[in-house]
């Protein structure tokens, strides 16, 4: 008897001693203000979108053209019926008669998972940035903009896990300043990266006839980065010699 109420004992302490799971990251309502506001300005709203992959072209910076496939948000109009499909910053195509439907929640927990060692070195890394920049266009979508794409579909905890990742992130690229406010940092990598990616779209699209899809660009880069075209980012001066 006696020893059967020491293994109860020792079973209720183990039990008490377990460490409780990590409660997951939410958003602090500033924090949730911030990625809100970047909806329309300058990202795509998902609301009332299906998340899907299509078939573009893709172009890079060698003067080489490719099919690639991308992820995009589809809007139906008012009879049901596909009718555009937008990119990160309201860049946008008629829907194509053929697409895959995607699973932005299980996609965005992918990303999150950790990554498995691989043997590759700094080197291979540095070209698989290269490869990204170039893609311009068809690059992923910025991990911030998810972060505000799942806040604004009501998965604030996926949005949290993800921001805390960005600013857990100190790395500094070129001239950066360096006691610039973390919040500042984010958004102003957000808007070069994608005023980077409408400049190389115009660039990529001009060096190969597709004049269409070029002005397309072009357009996006005066309209959503004018700031840049100004010399307001890193794509400045580039930018103003072209259009000009």
């Amino acid at each position: 008897m006696i020893v059967r109420i020491c293994v109860c004992l020792w079973a209720v302490v183990f039990a008490s001693c377990r460490v409780a799971p990590a409660a997951e990251p939410t958003l602090a309502p500033a924090e949730k203000k911030f990625l809100l506001d970047l909806i329309g300005k300058p990202l795509t709203d998902p609301n009332g979108k299906q998340y899907v992959e299509v078939e573009v072209a893709y172009r890079d910076c060698w003067g080489s053209e490719a099919r690639t496939t991308v992820a995009g948000w589809l809007e139906r109009d008012e009879k049901g019926a596909a009718a555009r499909v937008y990119f990160v910053d309201g860049d946008s195509i008629a829907a194509p008669e053929k697409f895959e439907p995607a699973d932005f929640l299980e996609e965005s927990k992918q990303r999150l998972k950790p990554e498995e060692p691989t043997e590759s070195d700094d080197r291979e890394d540095r070209f698989r940035q290269m490869r990204l920049t170039a893609a311009g266009p068809a690059a992923p979508a910025p991990d911030l903009a998810r972060a505000a794409w799942l806040a604004r579909l009501g998965e604030e905890s996926l949005a949290a896990r993800i921001v805390v990742e960005l600013k857990a992130d100190t790395t500094r690229w070129g001239n950066e300043p360096e006691d610039e406010e973390p919040k500042t940092r984010l958004l102003r990598r957000l808007k070069d990266d994608l005023a980077w990616r409408a400049y190389a779209g115009a660039v990529h699209s001009y060096m190969q006839g597709a004049d269409d899809e070029a002005l397309r660009h072009i357009e996006r880069l005066v309209k959503q980065y004018p700031s840049c075209v100004s010399g307001g980012c890193k794509i400045g001066t580039d930018t103003r010699s072209q259009l000009e």
